[in-house]
């Protein structure tokens, strides 16, 4: 019988804590044999970037109206690169709604730009893993985040100062007392610490930190949940993971699947399913991962060959430059063979076609 704090959807995926945990560990150790992995990782950390801030404002129903994932994207893309923000029509003075229901594109922006520029500093510029978590650390980068925005109820949003009146969730839950949340917020952040300093399993420093900090203590009047998203990307980076982890773990119904482990700690006092879905959603970012390299290997080979063999590649695949014609999402996979030319790639395609391609072992 399957563990009941495994999420609902392992046992048809035939999942387990300890099977994905091997899977992250073989995929991860790509990064020590593998110079093309190291190269990729710079342009995956980027991609991963780019994701947390779209999933978590997808999750936490925030994502501005008419904004689709190929648009937001490219957008965010460009911020990332550090192109000017007026050129992307980002309105960076006018204030903006705190839910993400602004319906001028140019505001909207805003709501986008400092979501990002909030998740570079807590994930990048904190250092994650070279110096402990503090509570300013978790106020400005509230502050980064959300500062502009106008409260549901019209007021303008005190980004990065603590909430001051009572709270509650839409499930009924009341929050913690106001007074108490300076008091509450220091020990959490002491908590999770300490569980670093004893190196506890990531996933469940992550989980813990989330748990304790967002749903217990609720330290902000909005933008909780987005904040919340943030540190579980901090608290694995801190871990060793060198990528911001979105909490998006591949499946068509993921937002649902974040709201059921956010709902079943809320009723049961326990973030275990919470835990888990943040290593499912690690496991699938480096699945993603190793297969990118893949394809990236048979580029750097089909280079190395040399251009006799490109220009066959060309000729059977198609006119794109060599170094592109594999960037896509398909599954690609080369043998080198001692019997054949020491300059011989096996290239297959499914679904395009596969070919022997020489050329002599001097060139």
């Amino acid at each position: 019988m399957a563990d009941p704090s495994w999420l609902p959807w392992w046992q048809t995926l035939g999942l387990t804590p300890n099977r994905l945990k091997d899977e992250i560990n073989e995929k991860s150790s790509l990064l020590d044999t593998s110079d093309v992995s190291k190269e990729y990782m710079k342009t995956f950390s980027k991609h991963m970037a780019v994701l947390c801030v779209y999933i978590s404002n997808r999750h936490e129903g925030t994502l501005p109206e008419g904004f689709q994932q190929y648009e937001t994207f490219g957008f965010l893309q460009k911020l990332l690169e550090g192109q000017a923000v007026a050129s992307e029509g980002v309105n960076t003075a006018a204030s903006w709604n705190s839910d993400g229901k602004s319906k001028d594109p140019a505001t909207a922006r805003r709501q986008l730009l400092q979501h990002l520029q909030a998740l570079q500093y807590l994930c990048y510029e904190c250092e994650p893993g070279s110096k402990p978590l503090t509570v300013q650390m978790l106020q400005h980068t509230h502050r980064l985040m959300m500062q502009g925005a106008v409260a549901e109820d019209g007021q303008p949003l005190e980004a990065g100062h603590f909430r001051i009146n009572t709270a509650s969730a839409g499930t009924g839950q009341v929050y913690l007392d106001p007074g108490l949340i300076a008091d509450r917020t220091a020990k959490y952040v002491a908590i999770y610490n300490a569980a670093v300093e004893v190196n506890v399993d990531v996933s469940k420093r992550a989980a813990d930190l989330f748990y304790g900090l967002i749903h217990l203590v609720h330290p902000f009047k909005d933008g909780n949940g987005r904040l919340g998203q943030l540190l579980v990307a901090y608290a694995l980076m801190a871990g060793g993971v060198p990528f911001p982890l979105p909490l998006e773990d591949g499946h068509h119904k993921s937002r649902n699947h974040y709201q059921h482990v956010v709902l079943h700690y809320a009723k049961i006092s326990h973030n275990t399913r919470l835990q888990h879905f943040i290593l499912e959603c690690l496991h699938h970012k480096w699945v993603n991962f190793a297969q990118q390299v893949e394809v990236r290997a048979v580029c750097r080979c089909i280079l190395v060959i040399g251009s006799p063999c490109q220009r066959q590649v060309l000729a059977l695949f198609g006119p794109a430059p060599g170094v592109r014609l594999f960037l896509q999402p398909v599954h690609v996979s080369v043998r080198q063979q001692p019997v054949l030319p020491a300059a011989t790639a096996y290239v297959a395609i499914p679904g395009v076609g596969h070919k022997l391609i020489s050329t002599p072992a001097q060139q």
